[in-house]
C-alpha cells in the first residue's frame, strides 16, 4: 500500500479510538480497572528481590565412587 494511505488509515483509526474513549468517559461506561492491592504488589516485589539476592542454589554432585584396582 502507498504510505499516504497507511498514514491516513492510521490517523482515522486513532481518531475513532479517541472518539470512542471520549464517548465512554462522558457516558461513564468505562470498564473499572482492577489493580492488585498494594500489599499484594509489595509481596511480588519482595519475592522478586529475594530471588535476586538469594545465593544461587548449589547443585549436589554425584558422590564419588571408590576407586577399585582391577576385577
Amino acid at each position: 500500500m502507498h504510505p499516504e494511505f497507511i498514514e491516513t488509515i492510521a490517523r482515522q483509526h486513532i481518531a475513532e479510538l479517541h472518539a470512542a474513549a471520549d464517548h465512554r468517559r462522558l457516558a461513564n461506561e468505562g470498564d473499572p480497572v482492577h489493580r492488585p492491592s498494594l500489599r499484594t504488589r509489595l509481596g511480588w516485589l519482595l519475592v522478586r528481590w529475594g530471588r535476586r539476592l538469594a545465593p544461587s542454589p548449589r547443585v549436589m554432585s554425584r558422590p564419588a565412587r571408590p576407586v577399585t584396582m582391577g576385577p
